[in-house]
């Protein structure tokens, strides 16, 4: 599988005729590749310029792009899907359109765009939510908060007296 940075990306190709033939080669930056490095700049441009993140993907594992995202203060516009929908809260840290309905995509993108207090609000919303939610702190009290239930279930499972 190709990535969009790999020069034999047939969708890279097609995204570079498609974005030159339009002339939105003034109004739309591209970068095929960006050093991960870098992405916290790259995001802290995007919020002062009031723009937002798209995710056009069709499946998504977990979403570490969307929290990278919101942390810098970007609010999120992607496809309503698992895992998506418990990352992003509809109309608070960014907003979700149908499957790959490109027209319902742009509308919930110019809803962002076009109103500078709303981005505003919502960069504020994402950074909060993934503070709350998705911190290591949090996730790491998360984690050995399951540990812990699993090692309590195992042990009355066994039949084992908890000493904790």
């Amino acid at each position: 599988m190709d990535y969009w940075g790999s020069p034999k990306c047939v969708q890279r190709e097609e995204f570079k005729a498609a974005w030159q033939e339009e002339g939105l080669t003034d109004i739309i930056k591209w970068f095929p590749v960006i050093p991960y490095q870098q992405m916290p700049h790259v995001y802290a441009k995007i919020r002062q310029s009031g723009g937002c993140t798209l995710a056009t993907t069709k499946s998504e594992s977990f979403g570490n792009t969307f929290i990278e995202s919101m942390i810098c203060g970007v609010p999120v516009v992607a496809s309503r899907m698992m895992p998506v929908t418990e990352l992003v809260e509809e109309g608070e840290t960014g907003l979700l359109y149908r499957g790959q309905n490109v027209e319902d995509a742009v509308k919930q993108l110019y809803e962002i765009l076009d109103d500078s207090v709303k981005h505003q609000q919502m960069s504020q919303a994402a950074i909060d939510r993934v503070q709350q939610y998705f911190s290591i702190q949090t996730v790491a009290d998360d984690y050995i908060d399951l540990l812990k239930n699993i090692i309590h279930l195992y042990n009355d499972a066994a039949g084992e007296v908890d000493a904790t």
